[in-house]
Formats: structure tokens, sequence, C-alpha cells
């Protein structure tokens, strides 16, 4: 139990920090900014630091995505 108490007070910390972090971007940035928008290069750029084939893609990318892919390949068979 002590080490899933303390995986979640570690991960837990990380995201207070994150959250503080997009916050003060939001009140000092030089123009106004979208706290989606900084959530998202946040993910973006965790996850492409990770290796060349991975990527991050937002909510709004998604269904999208996948209807070009169903188009693109079809059903059937």
């Amino acid at each position: 139990i002590s080490k899933l108490c303390y995986d979640q007070a570690d991960h837990k910390r990380y995201s207070s920090t994150l959250t503080e972090v997009m916050g003060i971007v939001e009140r000092h940035y030089v123009k106004p900014v979208e706290r989606r928008e900084l959530f998202d290069h946040a993910m973006s750029g965790m996850i492409s630091g990770l290796d060349p084939y991975s990527g991050y893609m937002p909510p709004r990318e998604y269904q999208p995505f996948l209807e070009g892919i169903e188009q693109k390949f079809g059903g059937g068979g």
C-alpha cells in the first residue's frame, strides 16, 4: 500500500505542477491563450519526445482521422 500511495503522490505532484504552469502562462503570456491549446501542446511535447513514431492527436482531430482511415481502406471483404 505504501508504494501505491507514493506513486499516487508522485503523479499528483506532476499533474499539479502542469496545472500551475498552465495557469501562469494563461495569466501572463503576451497574448490570450486557451487552456485546451496549452494542454494539447503539453501532450504533444510529452508524447513526441518518446520516439520518432509516437504522436498526440487532439480529440477534435481524432474523429476526422478515423473517418479518413475508413474511407481509405474501406470495409467489407
